[in-house]
């Protein structure tokens, strides 16, 4: 199950577009049952935190919606005044030789983003897409990387990294991923990139997710 959501903001002027934008995609890692409830609520409390306007959520199972509803739902609604929004939360075909259910799977998501392209308009396709760089098709000019208008640093790079995050012990050090992505167009040109989620849960000895959490803030618009 994917879940995403929109927090609601006030506004003293509905000719402006909002000065910032927030969003938190993060692959919660739901289909492993070590230590599920512990960990999600340490989703929970980095999300409560962050208070992200946008989150989107791969891979929510049923027992993770109590804490959804209780700490999350009640503050996303959705109104963002002159700013429309378009969000795509995807969860790709995972595994590296499904790269042709995966490549039609991100055609269809950047194919919506194209089709939605519009000045006044944030469009956001993100999340735990799978994709490897070789698989990336060439994009509009108006659709950025978020990562790579960020600045590419290094070290925000690798969302899914066994070399830093041992939940998955089986998995070699050497696999370094970015799977976890958000792609975007509209009023905003600028973004901040970085990662949440990078910390070990204090004496449980694992992350709260395989995947870390990528945050990106959306700023100077084009009002």
């Amino acid at each position: 199950m994917e879940a995403g959501n929109v927090k609601e903001k006030a506004l003293s002027d509905d000719s402006k577009f909002p000065d910032s934008i927030t969003l938190v995609t993060y692959n919660v890692d739901g289909l492993e049952p070590d230590k599920l409830k512990q960990r999600f609520q340490s989703v929970i409390d980095i999300l409560t935190t962050i208070k992200p306007d946008i989150i989107l959520l791969q891979e929510v199972v049923d027992a993770h919606m109590d804490l959804i509803e209780k700490e999350l739902a009640p503050h996303y609604h959705g109104k963002y005044q002159k700013l429309s929004l378009v969000i795509i939360n995807s969860h790709l075909e995972s595994l590296k030789e499904k790269f042709r259910q995966r490549k039609e799977q991100l055609t269809e998501c950047l194919q919506k983003m194209e089709r939605n392209l519009d000045q006044n308009t944030l469009v956001i396709f993100g999340g735990d897409l799978n994709i490897r760089e070789y698989e990336v098709p060439k994009l509009r000019p108006e659709i950025k990387d978020a990562w790579i208008a960020g600045g590419s640093n290094e070290d925000t790079k690798y969302t899914w990294d066994c070399q830093k995050n041992r939940n998955k012990p089986h998995i070699p050090r050497s696999v370094r991923c970015r799977f976890d992505r958000v792609y975007f167009s509209g009023p905003y040109k600028r973004v901040d990139f970085s990662l949440a989620g990078n910390q070990i849960i204090p004496n449980k000895r694992c992350f709260p997710s395989d995947h870390f959490a990528v945050l990106c803030r959306f700023w100077d618009p084009s009002n």
